[in-house]
């Protein structure tokens, strides 16, 4: 259309641009909200395809790591057990070391009187048990 007055040309015109617009602008909307859900569709069965794969490689993974840990579960068990073993032992040795050196305390104290008896020397031996009474006092 070409009108003879300039006026109506422009609303001619501005008519025209706004149908144009509009009509693109509904046409790129619906493109736009087709596009997305088929992106939607492809990413979600995507994921899920996705999803699935890494889980079943994930398994072989997840499996070796809790065996792993019963594994280590196991070991940590033993250890403990060694160490209690070992540790019931040493206090054994050390109740029986204990008791040697009482007895060797007690012969000591018998030769130093023995000494004394006899005056062997000048002066009076110390008394080994006394010193060892004392200092187990002062620790305790």
């Amino acid at each position: 259309m070409i009108p003879i007055n300039s006026s109506v040309d422009e609303a001619w015109s501005e008519f025209e641009r706004y149908s144009t617009n509009d009509y693109v602008r509904r046409f790129l909307d619906a493109q736009i909200v087709a596009a997305s859900n088929i992106i939607t569709t492809d990413t979600s069965s995507e994921a899920s395809s996705t999803s699935n794969d890494e889980a079943k490689h994930l398994k072989p993974d997840i499996d070796q790591l809790n065996n792993g840990l019963i594994r280590i579960q196991t070991e940590t068990k033993d250890k403990f057990a060694s160490m209690e073993i070992n540790i019931t032992n040493l206090h054994t040795r050390v109740n029986h070391l204990d008791n040697r050196l009482d007895k060797v305390i007690d012969s000591l104290d018998w030769i130093m009187g023995a000494m004394v008896r006899v005056k062997m020397g000048r002066t009076d031996p110390p008394s080994i048990k006394e010193e060892q009474e004392s200092k187990d006092e002062q620790s305790v």
